[in-house]
């Protein structure tokens, strides 16, 4: 079984000050519920913030780890054609 890479997957928002934790799990919950079809094996969150002169937040999210697809033996089988 390969694990799979997980590309950066980069997310950025301006946001109130209020609104910013909520939003940054509800991105997190959004992106785990992206590999439904595979089991994330471990993944790393690195977010920043910036206050903006009118009061909001730019919020920026970056994602990155590995993933063991569900369907391994599938997988392989669609990266690698079988030969007779």
């Amino acid at each position: 079984m390969t694990m799979q890479p997980i590309y950066p997957h980069v997310y950025s928002d301006i946001l109130a000050p209020e609104e910013v934790q909520a939003h940054l799990q509800g991105m997190v919950e959004r992106f785990v519920s992206t590999f439904t079809s595979g089991t994330i094996a471990q993944f790393s969150v690195n977010h920043s913030t910036t206050a903006l002169e009118d009061g909001r937040i730019l919020v920026t999210l970056m994602i990155t780890g590995m993933f063991l697809p569900h369907n391994a033996e599938a997988h392989q089988d669609a990266i690698q054609p079988t030969q007779n």
